[in-house]
C-alpha cells in the first residue's frame, strides 16, 4: 500500500509539473500582449488580410467622396493608393496597435474601439492618393475622416480564463511540490524515490520540449490546418515556447544526478568489512579470524 501511495503522489507531482509548464508557456505567449502584437505583423503579411484592408480603405475613401467623383478612374486610383498604403510601414504600426486594443478587450475586459487610427489612416491615404492621382485627392473633402474598423468576428470575453491561466503555474506548481514531498516522506527508500522522480521529470521535460519545437513548425498546420506563417510566428517566440519544458527537463536532470550520487554514498549501500576474532580457542588448534563482509 505504501509503494502504491508513493507511485500515486509521484504521478500527481508529474502531472502538476506538466500543467504548470504548459500554463507558463501560455502566459509567456498567448497572454503576452507584446508577443500577440508581434504575431499580428506576421498575419498582416498574408494576402487575404491585405486584400481585406485594401477593400476597407477603398470603401471608406469612396464613402467620403461626392457621388460625382466616384468615377471608374477615381476608384482605380483609390484602390492603388490603398495597396500602397498597406505596404507602408506606418500602416503596419496602426494595425499592430489595433490588434493590441483587441487583445485588451478580450483579455483585460476593456472596451476600446477596434479601428485603425482614423486621423493617421486619413493622412496616409491622402499622401498615397496624392502620389497616385492628384486630381482625385482634390475631390476628397478636407474634413473627411476615414473610419476603417478592424475586421473581426464577435470577440469573446476571456478575462476569467486568462486569470486562471496566469494562476495555474502557481497552483499546479504548489500541488506538484507538495505531492513530491509527500511521496518522499512516506517512502521507505527516499533517495530512490527522489532519483526516480528526477528522471521522470527529465524525460517528460524532453518530450514536451520536442513537442514545443515541432508543434509550431509542423503539428499545428497539420492538425488545425492553419497557414504556415502562423506556425512560424509561434516558433519565432523562441524560448517562451520551449523554455518552460526545457527548464523542467534541466531540473529533473539535476535532481536525478544528485539523488543518484547520494544513493551510492548512503551507508546502507556501502560495502564494509569487519574482523571478528574468535574468543575461544579449541585446545590444540591455532586461533582463527572470521571475515564478515556486510553489504
Amino acid at each position: 500500500m505504501r509503494r502504491f501511495s508513493v507511485f500515486v503522489f509521484c504521478t500527481i507531482g508529474l502531472l502538476g509539473s506538466c500543467i504548470a509548464v504548459s500554463a507558463t508557456a501560455a502566459s509567456l505567449t498567448v497572454l503576452n500582449k507584446a508577443q500577440v502584437e508581434r504575431a499580428a505583423t506576421v498575419a498582416l503579411s498574408r494576402r487575404s488580410v491585405q486584400d481585406r484592408i485594401i477593400n476597407d480603405l477603398s470603401t471608406a475613401t469612396l464613402k467620403n467622396m461626392p457621388a460625382a467623383g466616384r468615377t471608374e478612374t477615381a476608384t482605380v486610383a483609390i484602390r492603388n493608393s490603398a495597396r500602397d498604403a498597406v505596404a507602408d510601414p506606418e500602416l503596419k504600426q496602426l494595425w499592430t496597435a489595433a490588434v493590441g486594443r483587441a487583445f485588451d478587450n478580450v483579455v483585460n475586459g476593456k472596451n476600446d474601439p477596434l479601428t485603425l487610427d482614423p486621423d493617421a489612416v486619413t493622412t496616409l491615404m491622402r499622401t498615397k492618393l496624392a502620389d497616385t492621382n492628384p486630381q482625385v485627392v482634390a475631390l476628397l473633402p478636407s474634413t473627411a475622416t476615414l473610419d476603417v474598423p478592424l475586421t473581426t468576428r464577435s470577440l469573446p470575453d476571456l478575462r476569467v480564463e486568462a486569470k486562471w491561466v496566469r494562476l495555474l503555474p502557481i497552483i499546479a506548481g504548489g500541488v506538484a511540490l507538495a505531492s513530491y514531498i509527500l511521496a518522499i516522506g512516506i517512502s521507505r527508500r527516499r533517495l530512490r524515490t527522489l532519483r526516480r522522480s528526477g528522471w521522470w521529470m527529465f524525460g517528460t521535460g524532453l518530450v514536451l520540449t520536442g513537442i514545443a519545437f515541432a508543434a509550431p513548425r509542423w503539428l499545428i498546420g497539420i492538425v488545425l490546418h492553419t497557414p504556415a506563417d502562423i506556425g512560424r510566428a509561434i516558433a519565432g517566440m523562441g524560448w517562451r515556447v520551449w523554455g518552460p519544458p526545457a527548464a523542467l527537463a534541466a531540473l529533473g536532470l539535476v535532481v536525478g544526478i544528485m539523488a543518484a550520487l547520494f544513493t551510492r554514498r548512503a551507508p546502507e549501500n556501502r560495502i564494509t568489512r569487519t574482523i571478528d576474532p574468535v574468543p575461544d580457542v579449541v585446545e590444540g588448534q591455532p586461533g582463527v579470524d572470521v571475515w564478515d563482509c556486510r553489504v
